[in-house]
């Protein structure tokens, strides 16, 4: 089980790239690339385990990968 405590986010998003350094923001947008490929193979009944629409997936996937989520 997980608490609060032992539980670290992998990918967490990015604040801008004055917080952090070059090496992490790189990598930030190499794995958000990756979430975004993985993101336009999903069928609808996975996008609807989700909550998404297929435009909603499509529209995020198509999104440039320096385009990082806010926090």
């Amino acid at each position: 089980m997980y608490t609060a405590s032992t539980y670290t986010a992998i990918n967490a998003p990015v604040t801008s790239a004055k917080s952090v350094g070059l090496l992490t923001l790189i990598s930030a947008m190499i794995a958000t690339r990756k979430q975004r490929a993985a993101l336009a193979t999903l069928d609808d009944a996975q996008l609807q385990d989700l909550g998404l629409s297929y435009a909603e997936a499509q529209a995020e996937a198509a999104r440039p990968f320096w385009d990082l989520p806010a926090v």
